[in-house]
């Protein structure tokens, strides 16, 4: 990963080297936790490959439709029939519906029917009838979005204000398009990311610590936290990046 998102050139490598994936997943636009958008190059780069080496890309839309600065790179290429596009309402109309969608290649369908069937049969009913009902008023759902965009853009300019503000030289944010967090890196080398956490929360707040997003268990991202701004109002955040600036001095956080 860099700030263009997945690295496809080193794909390419393993590949090359014999690697074989049956499926390769991706977070297209605003990938957690670092909130990268895959470019448009690397797109196409990543279609180009799954035709050559026959593997399903896995598009994780969830994040997507929340853009609120820059331009759309657009969707990935899909016509050799190996795109696999799934999404969520769960972060524009409420994280409690736990329903999404998924658009699959023909050959799949059959396949992930199947699957859904031995799981749980099918979402509630009444989620599906009320989301379906909202769906179906022209305008309601776009207009849902559009406020959600008005109101995250808001936030993570406060969040990111106050901390620039506070603490320039212990912490910085990463640019925030679109999405629900922001991912920072702490400048302080002296800083313990979990006593960090700590500390932050005996003042009263919360953050994700980098290395938690590491699968391989490495120590990646030992200098990176997690930011979530979509749950709470702009006073808060300037609270919150309070507490925090005030963590990032306390003693106890140094390793």
């Amino acid at each position: 990963m860099d700030e263009e998102g997945l690295d496809t050139d080193h794909l390419a490598s393993l590949l090359e080297e014999g690697a074989r994936p049956k499926v390769v997943y991706v977070i297209p636009d605003f990938q957690n936790p670092t909130g990268a958008t895959l470019s448009a190059a690397r797109r196409a780069h990543l279609a180009a490959l799954s035709e050559r080496y026959g593997f399903v890309v896995l598009a994780d839309d969830a994040y997507r439709p929340l853009r609120f600065e820059g331009e759309e790179p657009g969707g990935l290429p899909g016509d050799g029939g190996n795109l696999v596009r799934v999404s969520t309402f769960a972060k524009t109309l409420g994280p409690g519906l736990r329903l999404g969608w998924a658009v699959l290649p023909e050959w799949l369908v059959p396949a992930v029917v199947r699957i859904r069937q031995n799981q749980d049969q099918h979402s509630s009913l009444l989620t599906q009838r009320a989301v379906a009902e909202l769906l179906g008023r022209p305008g309601a759902y776009d207009g849902i979005l559009d406020r959600a965009r008005s109101i995250y853009r808001a936030r993570s300019t406060a969040l990111r204000r106050a901390l620039e503000g506070l603490a320039p030289d212990r912490i910085r944010l990463e640019p925030v398009r679109g999405g629900i967090f922001a991912w920072a890196r702490i400048l302080d080398d002296e800083v313990d990311v979990v006593r960090l956490r700590r500390v932050a929360n005996e003042l009263g707040t919360d953050f994700s610590v980098g290395t938690y997003f590491d699968p391989s268990g490495s120590g990646a991202f030992a200098d990176r936290v997690r930011l979530g701004f979509s749950g709470h109002d702009e006073a808060r955040l300037r609270d919150a990046a309070t507490r925090l600036s005030q963590a990032l001095g306390d003693p106890r956080s140094r390793g």
